[in-house]
């Protein structure tokens, strides 16, 4: 019993932080498709098209990013 007791503050602070957990997981996987999207061997065989997509939604997210950074603080 005492074995289980030393991981519930552990186990508590993960369930109070579990939507960063997620946010952090995805920005983890959109990080890493990106950098396979943008690598070398992608845009040597990207078409006009999808270097348009690409640039429109890195775009969007530099928007995102900035607006973010320019909220108050709660």
């Amino acid at each position: 019993m005492e074995r289980i007791k030393r991981f519930v503050p552990t186990f508590r602070y993960y369930l109070d932080h579990a939507d960063q957990n997620e946010e952090l997981i995805e920005r983890h996987a959109r990080q890493l498709a990106y950098r396979q999207l943008i690598s070398p061997e992608s845009l040597r065989n990207m078409t006009d098209l999808e270097l348009g997509q690409v640039i429109g939604t890195l775009g969007r997210l530099e928007l995102v990013r900035s607006e973010f950074e320019r909220s108050p603080v709660s």
